[in-house]
């Protein structure tokens, strides 16, 4: 978490805020013998492939147009790697 400071208009301290810094981010998983796309901390899939590698292009361009961070998971669901946010 990284805190933020909020000053009064008199430079007063009025408020220590913390936000979460993480993002969500894509990922490339296993999915009943095919690859599926879905979105951090999401029950939800976005698209189902055949092959790991159409699954992995796919969602490269949605973190790219997302400005997120893919992650792409192994058959054993084990993070096989990470590529991050670029925009």
């Amino acid at each position: 978490m990284k805190a933020i400071q909020l000053q009064s208009s008199k430079g007063r301290d009025v408020v220590k805020k913390y936000v979460n810094a993480a993002r969500s981010s894509q990922h490339v998983v296993p999915s009943n013998g095919e690859w599926a796309i879905k979105k951090s901390n999401s029950d939800r899939v976005t698209k189902v492939f055949d092959a790991q590698r159409e699954a992995i292009a796919c969602a490269i361009k949605i973190a790219k147009n997302q400005k997120l961070e893919l992650v792409v998971h192994g058959r054993d669901g084990k993070i096989k790697d990470t590529f991050p946010p670029r925009g």
